[in-house]
């Protein structure tokens, strides 16, 4: 997984001047923190604890393969998920659409990420033209996640982090 600017300092860029019953939501593009990712930041108020990231990123499989994950984010004491309960396999909602994705749970230095990639050529094929098709923004649902992640600049990111043209 590809490191990026601590969480804080990104939520701490959009957050400031709501009410504290008013969710905030700041969608990253692709070019904005890190060329091979993207995030969307939902937040109520100013209470970091609230905080749910849904984030897609270009990485390398350990077997060296690009892959596109799509990871989901909880800050506070809820876990998003957890590494000796969570299911091998989950289906996310692209667009609207059912894809098979293989999980995994990582807890780190208090938030927990849960991090899915696509099962099946097909699933990836459909991912990839979601974000490639897209003139703004992409679905993205699982569980109580929810969030459109930007499309913006995906080609390009798809592109640097070494993947073919589909």
């Amino acid at each position: 997984m590809n490191k990026r600017a601590p969480l804080p300092a990104l939520l701490c860029a959009f957050t400031g001047s709501s009410f504290a019953s008013d969710w905030d939501t700041h969608i990253l593009p692709w070019e904005e923190e890190n060329p091979l990712s993207t995030l969307t930041i939902k937040i109520k108020g100013e209470d970091f604890t609230t905080a749910t990231i849904v984030g897609a990123e270009v990485a390398h499989s350990h077997q060296g393969a690009q892959r596109l994950y799509i990871n989901f984010i909880k800050m506070d004491k809820a876990k998003a998920c957890d590494p000796s309960d969570t299911p091998r396999t989950a289906t996310i909602r692209v667009n609207n659409q059912p894809v098979r994705m293989i999980q995994t749970c990582h807890l780190e230095e208090g938030l927990s990420l849960l991090q899915t990639t696509a099962q099946s050529d097909k699933g990836v094929n459909f991912i990839i033209n979601a974000f490639r098709n897209s003139p703004d923004t992409v679905r993205i649902e699982h569980g109580s996640f929810e969030a459109d992640l930007s499309a913006v600049g995906f080609t390009k990111a798809w592109e640097q982090g070494g993947g073919d043209a589909l």
